[in-house]
């Protein structure tokens, strides 16, 4: 008995399709350097993907910046620094 069903005559001929239209624009990639014309639509929808996970990420990150940089300045203050030099390099 035979473990993998034959294909039927239908999914050959989809394989075929498949394969010959991954064949055709292999080529058309590897030939000449084309503009792709994108649809309006589809260039917002992607640039508010990138605007909804690549924004939040670095506003969190400038918030914690700004939050890092401010707290460096109160420990210069009250002598963080005097203390770090005593402890590591002296």
């Amino acid at each position: 008995m035979p473990l993998e069903t034959p294909l039927s005559s239908r999914d050959d001929k989809e394989l075929e399709q498949v394969t010959s239209k991954h064949s055709v624009e292999a080529d058309s990639v590897q030939g000449e350097n084309e503009l792709v014309e994108v649809p309006r639509h589809e260039e917002l929808r992607l640039l508010w993907k990138y605007d909804t996970r690549i924004l939040p990420p670095l506003a969190f990150m400038y918030l914690c910046n700004a939050l890092d940089k401010g707290n460096v300045g109160n420990a210069k203050t009250d002598g963080w620094d005097k203390v770090i030099f005593q402890r590591f390099w002296a």
